[in-house]
């Protein structure tokens, strides 16, 4: 799924790749880019959409916003497939 992402972004001047682990590193880089605009791809999962791709575009536009994100914990364990750690 990655992959389809990355290819819907051809042509794009630059592309971040972003996931939990370095969520607030791409969101400073972004920043201090300063595009003029930002679009977030979420990658899914098996071709459907993934709640936790969701909360981390929520939380990677609000960091870009200057915000601090909410905790997505609630929303992804009420997911019916969630895992519980």
């Amino acid at each position: 799924n990655g992959t389809r992402a990355l290819l819907s972004a051809q042509g794009v001047p630059t592309v971040y790749l972003a996931a939990w682990v370095n969520l607030s590193a791409t969101a400073a880089a972004i920043r201090e880019a300063a595009p003029d605009s930002v679009a977030i791809i979420c990658a899914g999962s098996e071709g459907q959409p993934a709640p936790e791709d969701s909360a981390c575009a929520e939380a990677l536009a609000a960091l870009i916003r200057g915000e601090h994100p909410a905790d997505p914990r609630p929303a992804l364990f009420a997911a019916p497939h969630a895992t519980h750690l």
